[in-house]
């Protein structure tokens, strides 16, 4: 608990203070840096009401603080002019009415305060306080950077079998502070994330910002430290022992390889280069992943049995809902999926379904159709805004949504089979992308019309200057 104290306070006293000598917008990178790094262990239980975990703390501090000294740039909080406050506002009102009849009211409150306050607010401060590029540049490497030293722990992890999750208290985590081993997996790092996937999936959508980051103009040693971090990150995502997202990183650097058109590709190619050198030089990597496949397709082994375990899952909670149409519109509330004791038969005999190992599906069971509907049309809302900005913007500034646009889609992929969305750090990593998104869309367009309205301004002077002239 001293531990946790002492990061609460020096969290706290930095915002504070750089929010103070240089303001709220200069803070921001190093509210996300704490966001993403600080586990959830870091905690301090409130008996009758919630947990005080430090990213709640540190994020209701910079909130209060930009409410506090207000808007030092004029144009700041004219950025986000987009449609997805109407969304945000009917998921949160459908959250409310499925909390208010949950079957563990206190379970679905406190979700509630995470999942849809928490991050609603975050995308709030973020979306408002930003008024250059240059922060959302700043914010973006606050991200990598914290992954980057995630990425230290992981080997330590990995290679001195000792865990940074050690340093907090084990009753505040659902898989211990040990490094985590698991039968027929080994040992697999999670670094300060609750689970070794979750780990994994915030490596898969860090790694294309870092090579964004590479293609704008930063000082050597900047560049020396994203090449670090991209290193490490790869080393620590292999070593995570997670299938999901190996693919959804495979696949996002497909697709940014076939597109951009700077030197991007190029780091790209080099990252494939080596990605082969290391195959051939240690076939002991090559035969981990063979291994790996074949598994996932024998259902004898542990993970055979786990990839048929999300296919099983899908059918048990459309029956859970089934019960009530009551049910099936609203859920069973938010958080509750572990609570409601499903059992189905699955390989040979009756299965107690207590892990939801998928967010989709978590989301049905605990707040309906209506409520996967919802949130489902806002983030696939916020992918869309993306995209279509991204068509609109000139290169090379578009670059930057099309890196945005690829970490909405893998993040949504990787949904599908782990409760990434309300677990761990990385629901609070997608509202961050998603903020920067909105974020940059809105100052390019402020940006376009200022320059439509000079362009407009010159004309009428020369138009008018023409006409005195021939007067």
């Amino acid at each position: 608990m001293p531990l946790i104290y002492l990061l609460d306070f020096a969290a706290i006293a930095l915002l504070v203070g750089v929010a103070f000598y240089k303001g709220v917008e200069q803070a921001l990178p190093f509210l996300a840096f704490f966001m993403v790094l600080i586990p959830n262990e870091s905690k301090i239980p409130l008996p009758g009401l919630f947990d005080l975990t430090t990213q709640r703390l540190v994020l209701v501090t910079v909130a209060a603080l930009y409410f506090l000294l207000g808007e030092r740039n004029a144009q700041a909080g004219r950025t986000a002019r987009t449609s997805l406050k109407y969304l945000i506002a009917a998921h949160i009102g459908w959250s409310l009415i499925s909390t208010a009849n949950s079957v563990v009211f206190d379970i679905s409150f406190k979700r509630l305060l995470s999942q849809v306050l928490e991050y609603y607010l975050l995308y709030y401060v973020l979306t408002r306080a930003v008024s250059q590029v240059r922060t959302i540049h700043k914010i973006l490497f606050a991200i990598v950077a914290a992954i980057g030293v995630c990425g230290i722990f992981a080997y330590l992890e990995a290679y001195h079998s000792w865990s940074v999750l050690s340093l907090f208290p084990e009753e505040f985590s659902a898989y211990g502070t040990e490094p985590m081993v698991e039968f027929g997996r080994g040992l697999r790092v999670r670094a300060t994330f609750p689970h070794p996937i979750l780990f994994g999936g915030a490596i898969a959508i860090t790694i294309p910002l870092a090579l964004y980051l590479q293609t704008i103009f930063l000082s050597r040693l900047q560049r020396i430290l994203l090449w670090l971090a991209i290193l490490l990150m790869f080393l620590s995502l292999y070593k995570t022992g997670s299938r999901g997202p190996w693919i959804a990183l495979t696949l996002s650097l497909g697709v940014l390889f076939l597109v951009w058109q700077n030197r991007a590709r190029a780091y790209l190619a080099l990252l494939g280069i080596l990605a082969f050198s290391v195959l051939v030089m240690r076939p002991g990597v090559s035969a981990t992943i063979q291994d790996t496949y074949a598994a996932t397709l024998d259902d004898t082994t542990p993970m055979g049995a786990s990839y048929e375990y999300r296919f099983a899952l899908l059918d048990v909670a459309k029956q859970a809902l089934a019960r009530s149409p009551a049910r099936e519109t609203w859920g069973y509330g938010m958080g509750s999926f572990r609570s409601l004791g499903l059992e189905a038969r699955f390989r040979r005999g009756t299965y107690p379904f207590l892990s939801c190992d998928s967010a989709w599906i978590e989301l049905m069971v605990e707040t309906g159709y209506v409520g996967l509907l919802l949130i489902a049309a806002l983030l696939l809302r916020a992918a869309q805004i993306t995209l279509v900005n991204f068509l609109r913007l000139p290169k090379p500034d578009a670059y930057l949504l099309l890196v945005l646009f690829i970490d909405m889609v893998a993040f949504y992929f990787a949904m599908m089979s782990v409760s990434t969305y309300s677990w761990g750090q990385n629901g609070h990593m997608l509202w961050m992308l998603i903020a920067m998104s909105m974020a940059y869309i809105g100052l390019k367009r402020r940006n376009m019309e200022a320059t439509i309205f000079l362009e407009s301004q010159a004309a009428r002077k020369s138009a008018s200057a023409t006409l005195t002239a021939a007067n």
